[in-house]
């Protein structure tokens, strides 16, 4: 075989072989969805459901959580360790994935502004095959507002900061629920009621349900 010949048959294997890494696709199948129901600007109950991967601890968020907030965008995908990818199309219906990383500034313990009011409550719903979370009620007083919240939090086996810090990204898909930031990774927000600026924001921890919802990163 001539050098030259060698050196392109080289060439074309190194650069298919580089396509065949970059078309190289992970299938991710989401078999929990968890939601929680909220208030919206009207008074009307609506669901927010975040799906959510418990062998990786991944969790994904679509429409049905962020709405219409992010109206191109298909998905995002959270991981423990604050790196968000997030599939959107563009005004042409080009296919385009980011990718963005947060420091997720957790503490190790409650902070002592989450005062324990030594009630316990059920969440959730035994039917579809998940036990129940007992939440504990905690009165939160901020130092420096008037804003007053009561809380039930309850530890699980999972990093919750992914929900806690979304509407932290630089993009405009926002949750409708605003979460507390000043909480242990492994800390569930069960229900939260807020009295700031003269009125009242509520939300609460429904139930979780088993799913299938694929996607591929």
């Amino acid at each position: 075989m001539k050098p030259v010949l060698f050196i392109l048959l080289t060439a074309l294997a190194f650069t298919c072989g580089a396509q065949t890494r970059l078309r190289k696709t992970e299938t991710l199948n989401f078999k929990e969805v968890w939601v929680w129901e909220y208030l919206d600007s009207e008074g009307k109950k609506q669901d927010m459901a975040i799906y959510h991967h418990p062998g990786k601890n991944y969790w994904l968020f679509t429409a049905e959580a962020y709405g219409l907030s992010g109206e191109m965008t298909e998905w995002v995908l959270a991981k423990p360790d604050g790196e968000y990818i997030q599939r959107y199309r563009d005004e042409h219906g080009a296919t385009i994935t980011l990718r963005d990383t947060l420091y997720f500034n957790t503490p190790a313990q409650l902070p002592r502004h989450y005062q324990s009011m030594g009630r316990m409550r059920n969440f959730g719903d035994k039917k579809f095959g998940f036990p129940e979370f007992r939440g504990i009620a905690f009165e939160v007083k901020y130092e420096k507002t008037t804003d007053q919240s009561l809380c039930y939090l309850v530890k699980v086996k999972k990093v919750m900061s992914p929900l806690y810090y979304f509407n932290q990204l630089n993009m405009e898909a926002r949750l409708p629920v605003i979460f507390p930031t000043d909480l242990p990774a492994d800390h569930l927000v069960l229900s939260e009621e807020i009295q700031t600026g003269g009125k009242v924001i509520r939300y609460r921890f429904r139930f979780i349900s088993p799913t299938e919802y694929y996607i591929e990163i």
